[in-house]
């Protein structure tokens, strides 16, 4: 929190992952004080569902549906 500028609570919210209304500059800053970069993806669901698919037509059972 101190790298951040910031209070322990707003740290805590980010690492809970309980605040779905968390905004990007939270997640930047939080990697900036952790010297980590954000890589953010945004892929169709259904091109992520196949590649999770294997030869056999099975669902990988790790896969979060």
């Amino acid at each position: 929190s101190e790298k951040m500028h910031c209070r322990q609570s707003r740290i805590s919210r980010i690492e809970n992952a309980k605040d779905r209304n968390l905004s990007l500059g939270d997640i930047l800053d939080y990697a900036g004080a952790l010297g980590l970069n954000v890589e953010l993806s945004l892929n169709d669901r259904l091109s992520i569902l196949k590649s999770q698919i294997n030869r056999n037509g099975e669902l990988n059972p790790n896969y979060p549906l």
